[in-house]
């Protein structure tokens, strides 16, 4: 279930309905169990993602940073895209 709000989020931040992406990755982050490893820190990179279209780079950033922290120490595959983005965060 929460792959497939990650894949819908995603699909709602394309077609820039940030108000949907965001209540569906905060579904996301409700309900998958704080030990997954796995989908906590793509709920988070969807938030980073809605943060970011709303303007604010100050939680985009910590919520980006925190995301990829965990996907590298897991040794996920999307830690690099998601450092990626971060770094082509606004500095201010």
């Amino acid at each position: 279930m929460a792959h497939l709000l990650f894949c819908l989020g995603d699909v709602y931040l394309e077609k820039q309905r940030i108000d949907l992406a965001s209540a569906t990755f905060n579904e996301m982050l409700a309900t998958v169990p704080r030990e997954n490893q796995d989908l906590m820190p793509k709920a988070l990179y969807g938030l980073a993602r809605v943060a970011f279209a709303y303007g604010d780079i100050r939680t985009a950033r910590m919520l980006g940073t925190k995301s990829y922290k965990t996907l590298r120490r897991i040794g996920h595959y999307m830690a690099w895209n998601v450092e990626q983005w971060v770094c082509t965060l606004p500095t201010k």
